[in-house]
């Protein structure tokens, strides 16, 4: 799954919108393949981690991300894909694809010490 898609960028906006009865912040994500497009996307969370909601449907089952940053100085994140039930994926119950995203270019780091 990971080689399906690439993404370009993820802005988090701090700028709120009402989706239904909830208040969150503004997003984007960006996706250089399968397609380039510019997706709208909206998130909630705290300064560890954020959650996106926003995946377009026609590019899988997913309800969104679950970002959290994964270095410091603050230029990788780590986080899941999350499955949207809704869309009639089977999976056990809390099941996700995790990834790691970093900078274009940098040198390739371990998660934890070998």
């Amino acid at each position: 799954m990971g080689d399906r898609f690439k993404l370009n960028d993820i802005v988090l906006d701090t700028t709120t919108v009402a989706v239904g009865r909830e208040c969150v912040f503004r997003g984007k994500i960006m996706f250089r393949a399968p397609r380039a497009d510019t997706v709208s996307a909206s998130w909630f969370g705290q300064p560890e981690q954020a959650i996106v909601t926003g995946w377009p449907a026609d590019l899988g089952p997913f309800a969104g991300l679950s970002l959290a940053w994964a270095s410091s100085p603050r230029d990788s994140l780590s986080g899941a894909i999350l499955f949207d039930a809704k869309l009639g994926v089977q999976a056990r119950p809390g099941m996700t694809a995790r990834f790691v995203a970093g900078r274009a270019g940098a040198p390739p780091r371990l998660s934890s010490a070998p």
